[in-house]
């Protein structure tokens, strides 16, 4: 609270302020996502072995579903859904009781 009572007080508009925290928002969630993907193929792509000998299915890294596709474009609504909630609380912030406190 105290960085976004900063910004607002240096001239930082509110509806900046709502659109950097949305931004951030988004970034964090695309990170995670690149990061739980790689992840995923990654342990996908150490356990191919064990699991073509149990079921005789051959499994790659790159092996991509295309309904892999769809989660960017869902990842990045759900950001912007979940991030709606600190940008509305950021917009409403009063700078005089936030760099007081």
């Amino acid at each position: 609270r105290r960085d976004i009572a900063v910004m607002r007080a240096l001239g930082a508009g509110r509806s900046t302020v709502m659109t950097i925290i949305l931004f951030e928002s988004i970034l964090l969630s695309l990170a995670g996502g690149a990061f739980g993907w790689l992840a995923g193929h990654t342990l996908n792509w150490l356990a191919s072995g064990r699991i073509e000998q149990q079921t005789g299915v051959t499994l790659g890294f790159f092996d991509i579903v295309p309904a892999e596709a769809l989660l960017i474009p869902a990842l990045m609504l759900l950001a912007v859904l979940v991030g709606l909630l600190p940008a509305l609380a950021a917009y409403r912030t009063d700078v005089s009781k936030s760099l007081n406190s």
